[in-house]
C-alpha cells in the first residue's frame, strides 16, 4: 500500500540498494566514528542531515539508509526515523536511532538551543511575526559582524536616513 508520501517505493529502493555491495561499501565510508556517534561524512540536505547518493539519480536520508541497512524495514511504512539518543542530524548509528510516527517525531524534535548552541531563553529569544523562534545572541553576531564587513555601505544608509528624515520634516516628502 502506497502512502501519502510514496514512503513504499523510497524503502523499496533503499532495500534494492542494501542488496549492492558496492553502494553499501560507499556508504560505510562515508561514516566517521566520533566520540559514541557515527557521524555522516557524506552531502547534506539544506537543513542539515545526511544525503546518501544510492543509484539512478536517487537519494536517501543516511540516518534512514543506515536504520534499514542495520535493522530491516520499519513494521509500518509511515514510520519516520527519530535522531532518539544522541540528537544529532549527521549521526547514522543504528542505536541512536528509532523508528517512530511522524507526530511523535515533531513532538520531540522541539528544540530548547539554537543551531549555535545558545539555548533558547526568554531573553534570549524574538519571536518573529511567522511565529519562529530567533536567537537573539546569533542575531547580535550577524548583525555585528555585517556591520564591520560593510562600513561604507552602513555610512551610505545612515546619510540616507538622515537626509529622508530632514526631507520629512521639512514637508518635502
Amino acid at each position: 500500500m502506497k502512502t501519502h508520501c510514496g514512503r513504499n517505493s523510497y524503502d523499496s529502493i533503499i532495500q534494492s540498494s542494501i542488496e549492492n555491495p558496492r553502494i553499501v561499501a560507499r556508504f560505510l565510508s562515508k561514516i566517521r566514528v566520533q566520540n559514541d556517534c557515527w557521524l555522516w561524512n557524506g552531502g547534506l540536505t539544506p537543513d542539515g542531515y545526511g544525503r546518501f547518493w544510492m543509484c539512478s539519480g536517487k537519494t536517501a536520508l543516511a540516518h534512514r539508509f543506515s536504520k534499514i541497512l542495520y535493522d530491516g524495514m520499519p513494521e509500518r511504512s509511515e514510520m519516520t526515523v527519530d535522531h532518539a539518543t544522541c540528537g544529532n542530524k549527521w549521526c547514522v548509528k543504528p542505536s541512536h536511532l528509532e523508528f517512530v510516527t511522524l507526530q511523535e517525531n515533531i513532538s520531540r524534535a522541539r528544540r530548547t538551543h539554537c543551531l549555535r548552541g545558545h539555548e533558547y531563553t526568554e531573553e534570549n529569544t524574538k519571536i518573529l511575526r511567522a511565529g519562529y523562534r530567533d536567537c537573539r545572541k546569533c542575531r547580535y553576531a550577524s548583525t555585528t559582524k555585517w556591520a564591520k564587513n560593510n562600513k561604507a555601505r552602513l555610512r551610505q544608509l545612515q546619510k540616507e536616513y538622515v537626509e529622508r528624515k530632514k526631507a520629512r520634516e521639512a514637508g518635502g516628502w
